[in-house]
C-alpha cells in the first residue's frame, strides 16, 4: 500500500506541474486519490468500497492529495 501511495503521490506532482493550454489560463490539474490494501478474508468488492471511502475523504479533506484506508 505504501509503494502505491508513493507512486500516486509522483503522479499528483507531475500533474499539478503539468503544463495547461494558452486557452486555459488559470486552470490548474489536480488529482485524488485513495488506496486500499486487499487482506483477506475480505471480497475485492469491500477492499474497493475501502479505496472508495479513502478517495472520498482525500476531497474532503481539501482535494489534491493521496489517502490510505
Amino acid at each position: 500500500a505504501e509503494q502505491a501511495v508513493t507512486g500516486l503521490e509522483r503522479l499528483r506532482q507531475r500533474l499539478a506541474g503539468a503544463a495547461t493550454p494558452d486557452t486555459l489560463p488559470g486552470v490548474r490539474i489536480t488529482c485524488s486519490a485513495g488506496v486500499a490494501l486487499h487482506e483477506e478474508p475480505a471480497t475485492p468488492e469491500q477492499t474497493i468500497d475501502r479505496a472508495d471511502r479513502a478517495l472520498y475523504r482525500a476531497k474532503a479533506e481539501g482535494r489534491d492529495r493521496t489517502c490510505l484506508a
